[in-house]
């Protein structure tokens, strides 16, 4: 006999077992964890406790460290000692340096031509060595003026003395007869003339003397303002070739290569890079907390640099106070003006304290209390927050180092008490 073909099932019966099939797992499962949240919110209610998936909180563990709390933003490099070199006199000018170029103290930067400041200084010397050969010329002429006065004031004397002897021996022989009244009368005139002239050469020794000296004066006046124009010339004719007084960059030339230029016109223009500043502008918000002295810290690329601030602008503009800072130790290389860096400024640092991760529990209790977790427990504890930064949160009181804490996921829940549990099927 032939045996008969095996009857096969519609291939829709197939599909739709396997959905069936697909169907009851599904609510199955759905049922064993509705029926699991129920069991634990009823035991937890019979319990006096809540209950929180862990899944959904955020623990942190309160550890000791230094708070800080700080504001960010980009600070401006400048320099605090700009100088602007000009020209000393009027010339040609001859460039050494470009803009932008490095430049060390000392250095030569320019050179200038000036036929009219060469011709001056000659001119000037020149002056001064004929008001040196007057001094020497009127010098000899006053040792010889000196000379004559003395002389005539001498032969006054003599004469004066010779006059006295002269009236002696006419009032002797007057006294013997050998001459008359007249003659005696003639010779006490002569000595009445030649005290005269004694007294007269006498005063003009003196007056003499002091004119001299006056004129002296005036010649050693006038000698010491002609060196000086000299070497006022000099130092000009010295200045001709510019060079710097700072190590730092060529700011900027402000006048062409080779073109004429004016005296006192300014012509170059540097930075001195070891002074540079920076300016932070800041919300007044802030401003309260910031004084002299108060750290930063300045990022270029890689590297961190410490600073401080040193000034603090005294009027607000635009809502913003203008903090300038000063680096407390190398300062970054390669700076240029106008530059801008990430900067950080520390408003609070308070080391050796106990900080726990900030979180919206915060803001949930008010910073009054905490969860604290023991197992798959969590205990509410009263805390005194000190300070608040943007990361951390500085615990004055409730806590001890080691201790974890709920820091989110338990905003709805107002029980002193909370089981952790692990709902089935949720990630872990």
């Amino acid at each position: 006999m032939v045996p008969e073909p095996v009857k096969q099932a519609p291939l829709f019966g197939y599909q739709s077992w396997l959905a069936w099939r697909w169907f009851k797992r599904t609510v199955g499962g759905l049922f064993l964890t509705t029926a699991t949240i129920l069991a634990v919110r009823s035991m937890s209610h019979r319990a006096g406790t809540a209950s929180v998936d862990a899944s959904r909180i955020t623990l942190a563990t309160a550890v000791q460290g230094t708070f800080e709390r700080d504001i960010t933003g980009d600070s401006v490099v400048g320099a605090r000692l700009r100088q602007t070199l000009t020209a000393a006199w009027n010339g040609t000018i001859s460039f050494r340096v470009r803009g932008g170029d490095t430049i060390k103290s000392g250095q030569l930067l320019a050179t200038i031509e000036s036929p009219d400041l060469e011709s001056r200084l000659l001119q000037e010397r020149a002056q001064l060595e004929a008001l040196v050969a007057d001094t020497k010329r009127a010098e000899v002429e006053e040792r010889k003026q000196r000379e004559i006065n003395r002389d005539n004031y001498r032969l006054a004397l003599v004469e004066k003395e010779e006059a006295a002897r002269d009236l002696l021996r006419k009032r002797r022989a007057y006294e013997m007869g050998a001459y008359s009244e007249i003659d005696v009368l003639r010779g006490e005139d002569t000595v009445r003339r030649t005290q005269i002239e004694l007294e007269r050469a006498q005063s003009l020794l003196r007056l003499d003397s002091t004119r001299l000296q006056l004129e002296e004066r005036s010649r050693a006046l006038a000698r010491e303002r002609q060196a000086l124009l000299v070497k006022d010339l000099e130092r000009h004719k010295e200045q001709l070739s510019i060079r710097s007084a700072v190590s730092g960059q060529v700011a900027q030339v402000l006048i062409a290569d080779h073109a004429a230029v004016l005296r006192d016109a300014p012509v170059i223009s540097v930075i001195d890079l070891s002074s540079l500043e920076l300016d932070l502008k800041l919300p007044q918000a802030v401003a309260g907390e910031i004084q002299p002295g108060s750290k930063a810290s300045v990022t270029n690329g890689a590297e961190s640099y410490e600073a401080q601030v040193v000034a603090m602008s005294p009027e607000i503009v635009g809502g913003e106070i203008l903090i300038r800072l000063q680096f407390t130790g190398a300062s970054p290389l390669g700076l240029r003006q106008g530059q801008r860096l990430p900067t950080r400024l520390v408003l609070e640092r308070h080391p050796n304290v106990l900080l726990v991760q900030r979180g919206p529990f915060v803001e949930e209790s008010g910073g009054r209390y905490v969860y604290v977790v023991r197992g798959n427990r969590a205990v509410r504890r009263p805390i005194q927050i000190a300070a608040i930064g943007p990361a951390e949160v500085e615990i004055a009181e409730g806590l001890r180092a080691g201790e974890s804490v709920i820091v989110d996921g338990v905003g709805q829940v107002s029980r002193p008490e909370i089981s952790i549990v692990r709902i089935a099927g949720r990630p872990k």
